[in-house]
Parts: structure tokens; sequence; C-alpha cells
């Protein structure tokens, strides 16, 4: 038997104010949202402001050609130069090169506080920001599917 309630009370997960938070990505994997809609979950971690320091935040990007633009912002952010990378399928092994180049990667996250499902989201408009103080980076993306041994 499983007690809901207090899964929820023992677990880290928090809701957080309505501001722009210097993040490390920590990883990301590929989910669908509830209306089938396949995304990527960043994972990451506070590291400013100090009163959220060390904070677990994950957030979504939408991974269709319309709302593309979402996922490309926020790696832009972490500092990917995105004008050196060649095109690619969502489902290549260079578009997981791209993503994984965001982790250990610091960028700042603008969120909101949405009241209607007690949880955060990405803000509608400026909703990441380069950190300035690291080097932009270009992934190797030469790894093609075919060249997996799997």
């Amino acid at each position: 038997m499983v007690n809901w309630s207090e899964a929820v009370s023992g677990s880290d997960y928090e809701v957080f104010p309505t501001a722009t938070y210097k993040v490390e990505v920590t990883g990301w994997d590929r989910t669908k949202a509830s209306t089938g809609t396949p995304q990527i979950r960043w994972f990451s971690k506070i590291l400013d402001p100090e009163e959220y320091k060390g904070k677990a935040l994950c957030q979504h990007t939408p991974l269709t050609e319309k709302a593309f633009f979402k996922t490309a912002g926020l790696v832009q952010a972490c500092g990917v130069n995105l004008d050196e990378l060649p095109e690619m399928d969502f489902d290549s092994s260079a578009f997981n090169a791209v993503l994984n180049a965001c982790v250990g990667r610091t960028t700042f996250w603008s969120i909101v506080e949405n009241e209607q499902y007690g949880n955060n989201k990405f803000s509608d408009k400026d909703s990441f920001c380069l950190d300035v103080n690291q080097e932009m980076i270009t992934p190797d993306t030469s790894i093609d599917d075919k060249d997996c041994p799997f």
C-alpha cells in the first residue's frame, strides 16, 4: 500500500517565487506533457539567490518544430554557440550531444509561480539569459547514430 500524502510531504519539491535564478544545469531527459507533446525536462540546482542555493529546480521545454525556439533559447543561454551547429534530427546522437553540453553549465532562468497548478513555469518572455562569465562552447556533434556499435 502507498500513502500519497506521506510521499508528497517527504519530497524536496518546492514552488519558488517569481524571479530570475542563476542555476547550474545538472541533467535532462525526454518526457511527454500531459497533452502528449514531447518535451525536454531540465534539471538544475539554484546557485543564486543565496536563500535558495542548492535547491533543485526542474523546468520543461517543448520539443516540437513550432516551439523549438524555447529549447534553442535555453541551450544558447547555457553558452552553446548555435551558429556553429549543423542541422540535425531531434532523435539523433548529435542532438543529444548538444543537450549534454548544457550539463554543468550555468545560466539564468526567469520563472513565474503558476498559481493555477501550484508549480513554476518559465516566464513567457526572456526566460533564459546567458551567464557572460563563462566561455561559449561548440559541442562535438560529429558522432552519428550509425557510428554507435549497439
